[in-house]
């Protein structure tokens, strides 16, 4: 890391040949590994989100490069990498456009792998035509124009919103119905877990392992291939002295070292394939006309992350510590709870449980047994099958005090604030000039509306 470079990095060097004028380097988290909000980046601040009140996360772990293209007017756009989402959470919570490509679509060389596996170049802009150029660009050699659009638009199963979330639904509804007009594409509710579950002919838990997969590919992959011998090179030139590194980012690399094997690495490189075999085949079809037969479609609402609030942050392991025996004692408090209601209805329990005896023991024996709760994220699924997967901005809204766990009330201004709201977008692999197709077209539509830069308020 220390030495200095006598190339630029292949992927820079083709924007650079296409006319793109670098004007400096962004902040991300550390080594793309550490999180968004933790508290341990004792090296830098980490950048702040211009949206809203000004003092949300900007996300990780491309935040930098997704705080620059929001705030800045006359910066066009900015370059991440994305693994599990460091370009796509970033964009959506800064109200910008950011992708992840197909995996492969650019090369990597140059870069510190978090995992070569997943590992994507992506960029990061408010202006879609911008975008469109500069992908058209960086991915030359990688995709192609097809001359239709997907006939149809997979969507998660619609559950009822919690009181005050109905704005926000309605709003991505009626929006989903402007997307499939204008592709002339019907709109299909789709659980991926199910069609998992119905297709895969497979013992695996899609949600499960993807998760576990992920975690692995990304430990192993990050510490054999940069992690060890930066370890090694600074004990050696600092007196045997480990560096300061995220004790989130440190926990990944020593328990890699201990317990992640040459086997299990194998063992996630197969679950990979079939991953992406299965959706290849089930999911995301290829079409000879449309590149895919269906793109899917996750509409996301506004959301609170403050910078401040490290109560979820369980990239540190002391938190994360924390929050499990929290989740522990309270699963053992229920039961108990439950095992003493079973013996006697009549018991009275604590005002913390919320409900009685009666409706404790309704709720235990009233859960569908054919439903484990399991849901897979897209965007862990895109990572995992290689898919290239799209962020785009829709503009801001705000939640009240009526929406509950999702309201979007400032606690900085102790009032309302407008916090960005957006939908990600999911095609076959190589399909990235088909979903930058569609979005030019949605935006000359007047569909996907212009976003302006903002420095905060």
């Amino acid at each position: 890391m220390r030495d200095a470079k006598t190339a630029t990095a292949p992927a820079i060097q083709k924007l650079i040949d296409a006319g793109a004028v670098i004007v400096g380097k962004n902040k991300l988290s550390e080594f793309a590994f550490a999180g968004q909000s933790i508290v341990d980046h004792v090296d830098y601040l980490m950048p702040f989100n211009p949206r809203g009140d000004g003092y949300q996360s900007a996300s990780d772990s491309s935040g930098g490069s997704a705080v620059a293209a929001a705030s800045y007017a006359w910066l066009d756009a900015s370059i991440g990498s994305d693994t599990g989402g460091s370009i796509r959470g970033p964009a959506i919570a800064n109200g910008i456009h950011g992708n992840r490509p197909s995996h492969g679509a650019v090369s990597l060389e140059g870069a510190i792998p978090l995992s070569t596996s997943m590992d994507t170049c992506g960029t990061l802009a408010r202006d879609p035509s911008i975008w469109n150029d500069i992908n058209k660009a960086l991915y030359s050699d990688y995709a192609k124009t097809y001359p239709e659009f997907p006939a149809q638009i997979l969507i998660n199963e619609v559950s009822s919103p919690d009181p005050g979330f109905g704005a926000w639904q309605n709003a991505s509804m009626a929006l989903l119905a402007q997307i499939a007009l204008h592709m002339n594409a019907t709109i299909h509710e789709l659980s991926i877990d199910k069609l998992w579950n119905s297709t895969a002919n497979s013992t695996y838990i899609l949600a499960d392992d993807t998760n576990q997969v992920y975690g692995a590919l990304c430990q192993y992959e990050q510490w054999n291939e940069f992690g060890r011998a930066y370890i090694s090179e600074y004990k050696q030139s600092h007196r045997g002295h480990l560096p300061h590194v995220v004790p989130g980012t440190l926990h990944g690399w020593q328990y890699a070292d201990a317990n992640i094997t040459a086997d299990d690495l194998a063992y996630a490189q197969d679950f990979r394939q079939m991953v992406a075999n299965w959706s290849q085949a089930h999911f995301l079809v290829p079409d000879e006309y449309a590149c895919s037969e269906a793109i899917h479609i996750l509409m996301q609402p506004p959301s609170l992350n403050y910078k401040v609030d490290v109560s979820h942050a369980t990239e540190n392991p002391s938190i994360k510590k924390l929050v499990t025996s929290n989740v522990t004692f309270a699963a053992e408090s229920v039961q108990l709870a439950t095992s003493l209601c079973a013996l006697n209805e009549t018991v009275v329990l604590p005002k913390t449980f919320g409900m009685t005896c009666r409706q404790l023991l309704d709720s235990a024996t009233s859960k569908d047994d054919s439903d484990d709760g399991s849901y897979t994220s897209p965007h862990r699924l895109a990572s995992i099958a290689g898919l290239p997967h799209v962020a785009v901005t829709l503009g801001s809204m705000a939640l009240g005090s009526d929406a509950g766990q999702y309201s979007t009330f400032s606690t900085s201004w102790n009032a309302s604030q407008e916090l960005p709201w957006g939908m990600t977008i999911m095609a076959a692999k190589g399909c990235d000039f088909m979903i930058q197709d569609l979005i030019s077209s949605l935006y000359l539509a007047g569909i996907i509306a212009p976003i302006e830069a903002t420095t905060g308020s």
